[in-house]
C-alpha cells in the first residue's frame, strides 16, 4: 500500500522536533535549561579560549626547519610516499611542542562534538538547526571530524598540523559569543 504523498516528510520533520509528549521531557527541558543558560556558555567559552590560546603557541622556526628539512628519514619512520630529503614538510617546532598542539586538537574536537550532542539532545534537530549559530558550529565539527579522521587514517603529515583552518575557524566562534552580537 502507497504512503499519500508527503507522509514521509511529515514523519521526519515530526520526528526532527521535540517531542512534546516525552517520556523524559523533564530531563530534557532541565538539559535545555542548561544548554541555554550562561554558566554553560561560559564553559564552553573557556574551551574556546583555551583553543585561542593552543593557536597562539603554534610557531614558525626556519633553523628547525632546515634542520628537520635535511633529516627526513631520521624523523618519519616509515618516510610519507613522495617526501624527499631536502623538502619542507609539516610543523617547524619542536615535536614535543608539536604533540602537545595535535592532543589539544584532539581534546577539544571531542569537548565540541560533546557539546554539539548535548544541544541536540536538549533542543532537537529543528530549534538546534533553525539558529544560524549552531549551523555554523556544527559545520565546524563535522569537519574537524574529518580532518582528524583523514590525519589518523593515514592521512599526510599536514594533516596532523594544529593550525589548520578549521581549528582558526573554531577560535572564531567566540565572535559569536559577544555580548554586541547576540544582541540583535
Amino acid at each position: 500500500s502507497a504512503q499519500p504523498k508527503g507522509v514521509c516528510k511529515k514523519r521526519l520533520v515530526r520526528w526532527m522536533r521535540r517531542d512534546k509528549g516525552c517520556k523524559d521531557k523533564i530531563v530534557i527541558a532541565k538539559l535545555k535549561e542548561m544548554v541555554e543558560g550562561n554558566k554553560f556558555m561560559g564553559f564552553v567559552m573557556l574551551f574556546i579560549g583555551v583553543n585561542t590560546a593552543l593557536l597562539a603557541c603554534d610557531y614558525h622556526n626556519d633553523a628547525l626547519c632546515t634542520s628537520m628539512e635535511m633529516k627526513v628519514d631520521e624523523i618519519y619512520d616509515p618516510v610519507p610516499t613522495g617526501l624527499k630529503k631536502g623538502e619542507l614538510n609539516g610543523p617547524c617546532m619542536s615535536t614535543d611542542l608539536t604533540e602537545l598542539l595535535e592532543l589539544g586538537n584532539v581534546i577539544l574536537t571531542i569537548f565540541f562534538a560533546f557539546e554539539m550532542v548535548i544541544k541536540w539532545i536538549a533542543l532537537g534537530l529543528m530549534e538546534y538547526y533553525a539558529d544560524g549559530f549552531n549551523q555554523f558550529d556544527s559545520f565546524i565539527v563535522a569537519t574537524s571530524l574529518f580532518e582528524l579522521a583523514v590525519a589518523n587514517l593515514g592521512g599526510t603529515p599536514e594533516a596532523h598540523s594544529s593550525g589548520g583552518f578549521i581549528t582558526v575557524l573554531r577560535a572564531g566562534r567566540r565572535s559569536f559569543y559577544s555580548p554586541a552580537t547576540n544582541d540583535a
